[in-house]
């Protein structure tokens, strides 16, 4: 009986002491953002910039300064028989710069993705838009996950 209590007071000591954080906890503050510089793709920049912002939290000491350069590509992934495009290929390339008040980051985030090409023209830039966007939501959803990795043992 003895035993008993002493392997489950042991057990709890144990995983009551472990340090574990929750990632996703909104209540932790992991960084701000000071300032965030776009070049490139200015349009699906903002996607990314705006995200990280309903992210960040004031109040943090990790205060960051983001230069994001968004490039986009565009290629040909299917034709028919007839030569004629049946699906393009997006690729989204997020070169990003991090400061912050000890040291400098660069990261790469890459995407890609395609959609089909639709008999009416309307369709067919709605799809790359909506491709687009979404890829964009990607890439920042990533540097989010890595910020919250990066600066999770900070706080």
């Amino acid at each position: 009986m003895m035993k008993k209590i002493l392997t489950i007071v042991f057990i709890f000591a144990f995983v009551s002491g472990c340090g574990f954080k929750k990632i996703n906890d909104p209540n932790l503050k992991f960084y701000s953002i000071g300032d965030i510089k776009l070049s490139g793709n200015k349009q699906l920049g903002l996607v990314i910039q705006n995200k990280l912002k309903l992210s960040s939290s004031t109040g943090s000491k990790n205060t960051l300064f983001l230069d994001i350069n968004l490039e986009k590509y565009k290629t040909t992934r299917e034709k028919d028989s007839s030569n004629k495009i049946t699906k393009y290929d997006i690729k989204l390339i997020a070169n990003i710069s991090i400061k912050t008040s000890s040291e400098i980051i660069e990261r790469k985030f890459e995407t890609i993705d395609f959609y089909d090409v639709s008999s009416d023209y309307s369709d067919t830039i709605r799809a790359q838009k909506n491709l687009e966007s979404e890829l964009a939501k990607n890439i920042a959803d990533e540097l989010i996950s890595y910020l919250k990795f990066k600066f999770n043992n900070d706080i």
